[in-house]
């Protein structure tokens, strides 16, 4: 049967204007993609006044006098050039591969705001430097920190309000093979810094993590001012000339530096065990996940709070940890979030044979649903509320409200 032509033209305007609604309602329902990131400070300082200390290990006969360094607040001029000049090159590269790992397209480079933990003047002087990396124009944002009272629960807190656990409590929780990675680990970096600062290995064999029912085994506590030293040293230069005044030679540096940083993350679940670390990744990975749809923020922090949120989400084990690497200076870890899907990417810095910084170096560490990831943050949570003093916390804090920092003409 013949079809008039009136009935034709509106059939073909109906069938044109369903394909219509059905274009225009897909594009509306293009889901946004939400970046969060949470950077390490760059290197710390070195402190000039400091003389030469000790470490003295007698019960696996290890004794070395370097020129130790101390602590310092601020960051050292090379790692903040760092920060401004590689760095946010090595973010895009990461914020497009967590971007295309939850579907994304494409993903513009705006940026809504850096909130860096003011508790400490090298977070704040790492978010400055970043923030002229990516252009000078993005908000800065935080909450003023009184002395050493921090009350930015995003980044740092004070581990003072919770009781640690005990020896016996936490030796249940590491196994024989973690234990053994741990202490080989240890002994691998004596022998290699014997070796670059002496010319000499000696055997070194490492008693288990808590002998004699001690809290914290001194040997992790007395090679971890060696690493620091390490890491902090490289930020001048190559580390054996600083501290020794020799030049390095053969020895790769570099890997000295990534071993003697396993120490240090040996000696974090030491003395931030279980629930008292837990807690540490909890709140900038809760803060992140109730980020509005579509946001952008990058927070600058600690390397305890880097090291506990990827623990926390269970996306590195204790043995990994010193398998995989130590968490480096500017290290970075990036959450995607796009409709259903979830996607979360490290950026590690790259340590050259003489211990100076290289390129970033970023790798895809999970994807899921995000049913999975609100299942792992459901598992955290339980974990909180099953210790008395984090389900206390959990309870009574009150996150402070940020203001934007007033940052002068540079």
């Amino acid at each position: 049967m013949a079809i008039s032509l009136p009935v034709a033209f509106l059939r073909f305007g109906l069938i044109s204007l369903l394909v219509s609604l059905l274009c225009t309602g897909g594009q509306a329902a293009e889901p946004p993609t939400t970046i969060a990131v949470y950077a390490r400070h760059t290197f710390r300082g070195v402190s000039k006044a400091v003389p030469p200390g000790t470490i003295n290990l007698p019960g696996i006969g290890f004794q070395f006098s370097p020129p130790m360094f101390a602590y310092g607040m601020d960051a050292m001029p090379e790692g903040l050039r760092i920060a401004e000049t590689v760095y946010p090159q090595g973010l895009r590269t990461a914020v497009e591969m967590a971007g295309r790992a939850v579907g994304a397209k494409k993903l513009d480079r705006r940026w809504d705001l850096i909130r860096p933990d003011l508790g400490t003047s090298r977070d704040f002087e790492t978010a400055l430097s970043i923030r002229r990396g990516l252009g000078g124009n993005v908000p800065l944002v935080g909450v003023p920190s009184r002395d050493t009272e921090v009350k930015d629960f995003v980044t740092s807190f004070d581990l003072t309000v919770l009781a640690p656990e005990t020896v016996e409590e936490f030796r249940r929780k590491i196994t024989p093979e973690e234990s053994h990675v741990m202490r080989q680990s240890t002994a691998g970096f004596l022998q290699a810094f014997q070796q670059a600062a002496l010319g000499a290995v000696r055997p070194v064999a490492i008693p288990p993590v808590f002998p004699n029912g001690k809290s914290e085994a001194p040997i992790f506590r007395e090679t971890a001012k060696l690493a620091v030293s390490m890491e902090m040293a490289s930020a001048k230069g190559p580390p054996l000339r600083v501290l020794f005044d020799k030049t390095a030679g053969p020895t790769d540096i570099g890997e000295l530096i990534r071993t003697g940083l396993k120490v240090s993350a040996a000696r974090w679940i030491i003395t931030n065990p279980g629930s008292v670390g837990t807690v540490q990744g909890w709140y900038p990975i809760h803060y992140i996940d109730q980020l509005p749809p579509g946001s952008r923020q990058i927070l600058v922090g600690h390397d305890v709070q880097f090291f506990f949120i990827l623990r926390s989400l269970g996306l590195i084990s204790l043995a990994d940890d010193f398998h995989d690497g130590p968490v480096l200076p500017l290290e970075s870890v990036i959450f995607a979030f796009r409709g259903d899907r979830v996607a979360v990417v490290r950026l590690q810095v790259q340590l050259l044979r003489d211990g100076s910084a290289g390129k970033f170096r970023p790798a895809l560490l999970w994807q899921g649903s995000r049913s999975e990831w609100d299942a792992r943050l459901a598992r955290i949570r339980e974990q909180l509320e099953s210790h008395p003093d984090t389900a206390r916390l959990l309870r009574t804090h009150r996150q402070a409200e940020p203001i934007v920092l007033k940052v002068d003409q540079e």
